[in-house]
């Protein structure tokens, strides 16, 4: 049995440790109890120190079972003029002469009158609280006095140490939940609903015991085994102290001690400890997260190992419940871990958008990027959005709410851009058919737009096998254009340098209006003799335009080609 006596504050102090028995009994034991202390008389008239005997629980109990008082005995002091005795009480050894302790005299201080019987009883009942305190040492000495009011030297000094409730055993000594057992002891006194407990072990503590009967004749206390208990001793507190059985219960219901982690990713194994689990599964289940997500798992009778299943929820915790032959034991949790879905690398340049998806994000935490936390401008159960900035670095991002996600490689992409190839710019096309230009830009561009004078002129959005842009000759007319090329990648876009090429459609259309006309003959003038194909006063970027036959030089035989298609036109 072990005894200990209960911080009041804290009811549940003694959850966390069982303690050693303390063995707690009655002290009666004496210093000098038996040898009388004899005086030198003062002018005759004292008497000699009486001798005390022993000092013990008083007969009766206060209704949670401590004493009402402490009894303490004596010897009769025969002398016929001995009158009464003064007895003095303290929590530590009575030193000096009586007359320097007279503030420990019990009786309120008064005198004790001689009394017929020997030895002499007297009940000690004046305490703090009304009782003696449990596990406190009193130190009792005893004087005598006489008819001319002399008092003796102190007797010898015996002590009395209060002993608490005690339990002794309890039967049966093995039980399932709703059965009933009887624990017997000392000094239960009168059930109070206000101080008197009984607890059984549970996986995180303690739990309260329905009481069937309280019998404080016999000093038995019946109770009703109560669901969640595990193997453990019983506890009885009564008026703030408690006492503990020397051996433990067996509960011989099935019930659960632990859970290996206290979180996990889906797909991580769990494995929950108990005892009286069943050796096979048969109808059990062992449930994640609701009635339908039943993991898979190896049953045994001391313990449950389970694959954590495909959880969907906003909740960064799941319940684990055990169903054991139809009934429900306790219910677990632990946490889900934040789990990102992004099958990709991502892979990103500074300014754009880095957006994280998957599930258990919770509604807020942080995003590291190869250990450094970054910024958010989004965070949802499900979504995180970020701006790349030129400190992210190459590595893992990790989603941390209260337990870590599963990383997602981040790698800085190759920036943006977009260029004709070199042989384009200056290029001279010609009706005849229609003319790819394949263009230099990211393998990873979504879209490529081509534009010709400033105008959309085509688009291409499969880059599978690079981007070809087709020009088809029939749709300029006779010029100098000037084209550039915009690229798109994750809403991001980038235009390469302007190039210019020429366009000769229409023979004698130097002007680039559609019509053959005197409008014609007035561009031959202007550019007469002067542009040639080794440069010239004008600028060399018209003159293809110009040169009708291809010969380098603007002439006659250029005007005669103007002669020859006269007031032609093309739409």
């Amino acid at each position: 049995m072990k005894t200990m006596k209960r911080n009041a504050a804290n009811i549940s102090f003694y959850l966390s440790v069982i303690i050693t028995a303390l063995v707690c009994t009655l002290a009666a034991s004496s210093c000098d109890g038996n040898r009388t202390v004899t005086t030198t008389l003062n002018s005759g008239n004292r008497i000699d120190a009486p001798v005390i005997l022993s000092a013990g629980r008083m007969i009766g109990k206060t209704p949670s079972g401590l004493p009402l008082g402490i009894r303490v005995t004596w010897a009769r002091v025969s002398d016929p003029s001995a009158i009464g005795y003064y007895l003095y009480r303290n929590t530590e050894p009575i030193t000096g002469q009586p007359d320097e302790n007279t503030a420990l005299r019990v009786n309120s201080g008064n005198i004790i009158n001689q009394a017929p019987d020997n030895p002499v009883q007297f009940d000690d009942t004046e305490f703090p609280g009304g009782h003696p305190e449990v596990g406190e040492t009193y130190y009792y000495r005893l004087t005598v006095v006489n008819d001319t009011s002399d008092e003796s030297d102190f007797s010898g000094e015996i002590t009395y140490k209060v002993s608490p409730h005690s339990v002794s055993g309890f039967a049966p000594l093995s039980g399932g939940y709703g059965d009933q057992v009887v624990i017997s002891g000392e000094y239960f006194g009168t059930y109070d609903e206000e101080t008197d407990e009984v607890f059984f072990v549970t996986r995180t503590g303690s739990i309260a015991a329905e009481i069937a009967d309280w019998d404080n004749i016999n000093d038995e206390i019946t109770v009703i085994v109560p669901e969640f208990a595990i193997t453990g001793p019983i506890i009885v507190l009564i008026d703030d102290t408690i006492a503990i059985t020397d051996t433990d219960f067996i509960v011989t219901s099935p019930y659960v001690l632990s859970v290996s982690v206290d979180h996990a990713a889906e797909g991580d194994p769990v494995t929950v400890t108990g005892a009286n689990l069943g050796f096979i599964q048969g109808d059990s289940t062992l449930v994640f997260g609701g009635e339908e997500k039943t993991a898979s798992m190896m049953w045994g009778n001391k313990s449950i190992t389970a694959v954590v299943p495909a959880i969907d929820t906003e909740r960064t915790e799941s319940a684990i419940l055990i169903t054991i032959g139809g009934a429900n034991l306790e219910e677990l949790t632990i946490g889900l871990d934040p789990m990102i879905a992004n099958s990709d690398d991502l892979v990103l340049i500074e300014g754009e958008t880095a957006v994280i998806t998957g599930k258990h994000f919770d509604n807020l935490g942080v995003l590291t990027v190869a250990d450094a936390t970054v910024p958010t401008t989004a965070w949802t159960p499900s979504m995180i959005a970020a701006t790349v900035s030129d400190s992210w670095m190459d590595g893992d991002i990790i989603v941390t709410t209260e337990y870590p996600s599963n990383p997602l490689p981040f790698l800085n992409d190759t920036p943006l851009f977009a260029r004709f190839p070199d042989v384009f710019d200056g290029a001279v096309i010609e009706s005849g058919g229609l003319i790819p230009v394949g263009i230099e830009t990211n393998i990873n561009t979504e879209l490529a737009e081509f534009f010709i004078d400033g105008s959309p002129y085509y688009t291409d959005d499969d880059g599978s096998n690079g981007f070809r842009l087709i020009i088809n000759p029939d749709d300029l007319t006779n010029d100098r254009h000037v084209a550039f090329i915009r690229v798109w990648r994750r809403g991001l876009s980038c235009e390469s340098t302007e190039v210019f090429f020429f366009a000769r459609v229409f023979d004698g259309d130097y002007n680039g209006d559609n019509a053959i006309d005197d409008l014609d003959c007035q561009t031959i003038a202007d550019y007469w003799y002067e542009l040639m194909a080794s440069g010239g006063d004008n600028s060399a970027d018209d003159w293809p335009t110009r040169d009708g036959n291809r010969d380098g030089v603007i002439d006659e035989q250029d005007l005669a080609i103007i002669g020859y298609h006269w007031g032609e036109t093309r739409e």
